[in-house]
């Protein structure tokens, strides 16, 4: 499954998750502006893979930063199982 680490209020988070939804890709959003105990374990992974940009689109061990939409497309079409 994809993963969009984001926040809600961000003008890129949106344009990620309206492509998704529009494209119709299952997907989980983590949104850091509502921390949650499992959000925090996605803080501690972007600091340890020294992301200092959002969104964050992720399967398995791959992920994209930012908002070009055609480096997420090949993401999903390369994880394949992740693409519903």
């Amino acid at each position: 499954m994809i993963t969009v680490i984001g926040k809600t209020y961000s003008l890129e988070t949106q344009r990620v998750l309206d492509y998704l939804a529009k494209n119709d890709v299952m997907f989980q959003f983590i949104d850091l502006d509502f921390e949650t105990d499992e959000d925090v374990s996605y803080w501690h992974w972007l600091k340890a893979n020294k992301i200092i940009a959002i969104p964050v689109v992720k399967c398995g061990a791959d992920f994209v930063v930012g908002d070009n939409l055609e480096l997420i497309e090949r993401l999903i079409t390369n994880c394949g199982a992740c693409a519903e």
